[in-house]
């Protein structure tokens, strides 16, 4: 797979650390209102797999009929 789509597999990597480092920085972002608890965590994680949830379900409905790189580069530049 990496070797038929090698832009592909790179925007995948870019994209779940750029998914890491804002779940990071949405649990510091309100720690100062609600602390850094294990409830805040949760709440941080939760939103962020029902996030990736959602989107992977939109993105295979908008996929399901013709996959091509630029559908994926515009869908990629929305969501940025």
């Amino acid at each position: 797979m990496v070797r038929e789509f090698p832009r592909l597999f790179l925007v995948l990597v870019i994209e779940g650390g750029a998914l890491m480092a804002v779940e990071l920085m949405g649990a510091k972002l309100v720690a100062p209102f609600y602390g850094n608890s294990l409830y805040v965590w949760t709440a941080v994680l939760a939103i962020t797999v029902l996030s990736l949830t959602l989107g992977y379900y939109a993105g295979g409905r908008l996929s399901k009929e013709r996959p091509t790189e630029t559908k994926l580069f515009i869908v990629l530049g929305i969501s940025a």
